[in-house]
């Protein structure tokens, strides 16, 4: 995985669970792809509509995400410095 911004890993989680043709996944890519204030506020305010249910799942998901993209780049930092020892 690529190094991604925070908002990129949450719109790739929200892709899979609530699907690329979604008003809440346009959103977000519409915030990604402007970094307008008011875009921001319009993905969160989209995202803040989304059922609990739906909301939790995109956290869970985005958690491992995250914890999986730390760790690759860990282990990336770690081959190249074993490269340059």
């Amino acid at each position: 995985m690529q190094n991604l911004r925070p908002v990129q890993l949450l719109a790739e989680t929200m892709s899979e669970i609530v699907g690329r043709d979604s008003s809440v996944f346009r959103d977000i890519i519409r915030a990604i792809e402007t970094d307008e204030v008011l875009d921001m506020m319009l993905a969160q305010s989209s995202f803040d509509a989304l059922p609990g249910e739906v909301r939790r799942k995109i956290a869970h998901r985005a958690e491992e995400l995250v914890r999986s993209h730390l760790g690759t780049q860990a282990q990336i930092a770690g081959n190249e410095h074993q490269a340059e020892g």
